[in-house]
């Protein structure tokens, strides 16, 4: 029950978050249907059943994912906090300069 690459990367271009969020509900449905035939089947299918069942898991959670990543992607993220030192903020040098160094420089530098 794998799609082809090419099915993968075209699924991919083409999901939204609403087609996400209804391709989930609708593999949610599959897996409940699918949960409740697998109760009213011959022990010799089963493990068909249980194939179903673990390819559903898979491509929920898979869906699951995506729509987290959709979300992050479509909802803007925390502006970086404001840096207060910025060099218009820093006290003015003694010697009129508009910044004072980290470093002195070597020219006022006293022996």
């Amino acid at each position: 029950m794998r799609l082809s690459p090419r099915a993968t990367r075209k699924l991919k271009q083409n999901l939204t978050r609403d087609k996400a969020e209804a391709l989930l509900a609708a593999l949610q449905r599959a897996k409940s249907t699918s949960a409740r035939t697998a109760t009213r089947v011959p022990y010799a299918s089963m493990d068909e059943a249980a194939v179903v069942q673990s390819a559903l898991d898979r491509a929920i959670a898979s869906t699951q994912r995506t729509i987290t990543r959709l979300n992050q992607t479509l909802e803007p993220a925390e502006p970086p906090a404001e840096v207060s030192t910025s060099i218009s903020s820093l006290a003015p040098h003694a010697d009129g300069g508009s910044y004072t160094p980290l470093m002195p420089r070597s020219d006022q530098q006293t022996a």
